[in-house]
């Protein structure tokens, strides 16, 4: 609620988030808590956020108010066909989709080559910087690891890309430089190999720590199971790559579409619809469908304990008296 606070705050609104009785005459009056809502006469628009309806108890809750209250917002658009279909008048219930927080960004997953590197590039690392020259724009999705020795000059092609990356060095004589190495690998979130020279015994590390893996489809990189994404070749590397890359493009996207700015705008529009007193009366577009969302919400209810069966009728009586 405060990331909506403040997205309404930046717009120019001014907004009270605190008790019933320290209601100040704003136009909505917005109750967070629909089990425990009650309306106000003064309010432009009397509006409830709805979320859980999981037993036969919260639903007779909720259908008591649907006269009381001018607008109910739940969780989702398939969370109003709930309402819609219990009877809600379908022009008062809006379903938006529940936003992350504002301060929420899509983690860049971290892609660790753990390998000695050779003056023969027998380990093809070149596909990687061939890889972000055809597709710079991947360097914001994508963090390479490189563990082992003689990286550093490889850290400095990709720096002069643009390419985020880490090295991680031990020497050989140090006396816990596996176990070191392991710890590290935990961190990471895929194992990717580019050489096609019998196999990289690193796989049992990255499947050990619960990798995902990119490896060659050779030797006994072969049946290890689903973690392991196998190519044939360059071309397929690059289609690997892609993919993790086009993940973290898909849900930087829904934190977009689904963040506090637009949220806020579905739900301003659809205050602003409620306080219309000429606002037409609205059919629900599918109310067979509607019906279904409710039977399936209702097939997962599980029996009412003495202890709910209780709280609802305590709530009953509280706004009944």
């Amino acid at each position: 609620m405060r990331d909506i606070r403040d997205e309404l705050v930046a717009r120019g609104h001014h907004v009270n988030i605190g008790s019933p009785d320290e209601y100040q005459g704003e136009e909505v009056y917005f109750n967070s808590r629909y089990l425990y809502a009650a309306p106000q006469a003064k309010a432009r628009v009397n509006s409830v956020f709805v979320t859980h309806i999981d037993d036969h108890g919260k639903e007779s809750e909720i259908r008591r108010d649907f006269d009381k209250f001018d607008s109910f917002v739940c969780l989702s658009p398939q969370e109003s066909g709930i309402l819609r279909a219990m009877g809600c008048p379908p022009e008062k219930a809006t379903g938006i989709n529940l936003p992350p927080r504002a301060s929420m960004q899509v983690k860049r997953p971290r892609l660790c080559v753990l390998s000695a590197r050779y003056p023969d590039g027998r380990k093809n690392e070149h596909w990687l910087l061939e890889y972000f020259d055809a597709n710079p724009d991947r360097r914001d999705q994508l963090i390479i690891c490189l563990m082992g020795y003689d990286w550093e000059t490889f850290g400095v092609d990709l720096a002069k890309r643009g390419v985020s990356f880490e090295i991680y060095r031990y020497d050989r004589s140090l006396p816990d430089e596996y176990a070191r190495q392991k710890a590290l690998l935990q961190d990471m979130d895929y194992l990717i190999c580019m050489g096609f020279d019998s196999g990289n015994m690193c796989c049992y590390d990255g499947l050990e720590v619960g990798l995902e893996l990119i490896l060659p489809n050779i030797s006994y990189h072969q049946g290890l199971g689903r973690r392991a994404r196998l190519f044939d070749d360059r071309a397929g590397f690059f289609a690997e790559l892609d993919e993790v890359a086009e993940a973290v493009i898909e849900a930087d996207q829904v934190f977009e579409a689904r963040g506090p700015k637009n949220y806020v705008t579905e739900l301003l529009a659809h205050w602003a619809a409620c306080a219309d007193p000429a606002r037409p009366v609205v059919v629900a577009n599918d109310p067979d469908q509607d019906r279904q969302v409710l039977a399936n919400n209702r097939s997962n209810y599980q029996p009412m304990s003495a202890r709910r069966a209780a709280a609802s009728t305590y709530r009953h009586l509280r706004k009944l008296f």
